[in-house]
C-alpha cells in the first residue's frame, strides 16, 4: 500500500482574514478573531 500526501487548500481571502476587496500582491490582511485557533 501507498501512502498519498494529502493538501488542504484554504482560501483566506474573506473567509479568516480581513479582506476588503483591495488586492496588495505582497500583503496579507490581518486573520479575523478565533482563525488563528482554527488552523491546525
Amino acid at each position: 500500500m501507498s501512502k498519498i500526501k494529502k493538501t488542504i487548500l484554504i482560501d483566506l481571502d474573506g473567509v479568516l482574514n480581513n479582506y476588503n476587496g483591495n488586492f496588495e500582491e505582497d500583503k496579507i490582511p490581518d486573520l479575523k478573531f478565533g482563525a488563528f485557533e482554527f488552523l491546525p
